[in-house]
């Protein structure tokens, strides 16, 4: 039997949620990029990743988290180097084939994520 226990706070997971979404951009436009190396937004992307670059960079490595919330600069810094983008993408795909039933139940996960609840899942394996 596994068991996860897991508390969330709200404000960091929508921090964390910013800066996937920065990454998933970057990642896309670097996508875009390499299928069309002839396209019009080729520059376009390149400045625009560079300034994505830059937003990471600055908060990752500023004064004022470092101090005051170390642990979510970490957390930046480890989402931002990992390749989860896509099995986020993913994830909604495979919530689609989730009965009515599974579905609520994993509806009364992600209200208990979004409020900051202190939830525990427990794995069964037959």
């Amino acid at each position: 039997m596994l068991i996860f226990i897991f508390a969330f706070m709200n404000p960091t997971n929508q921090v964390l949620k910013i800066y996937a979404d920065l990454r998933k951009v970057k990642d896309e436009m670097h996508d875009y990029s390499r299928q069309y190396p002839d396209g019009v937004f080729k520059a376009l992307f390149k400045k625009q990743i560079e300034k994505i670059d830059w937003c990471y960079l600055h908060t990752s490595t500023c004064s004022e988290l470092m101090r005051v919330a170390m642990p979510l600069a970490d957390a930046i810094r480890e989402n931002w180097t990992q390749e989860y983008t896509l099995e986020r993408d993913a994830l909604k795909d495979r919530i689609e084939f989730l009965s009515t039933q599974q579905l609520k139940q994993f509806d009364v996960l992600l209200d208990h994520i979004e409020q900051g609840k202190s939830f525990e899942i427990t794995i069964k394996e037959d």
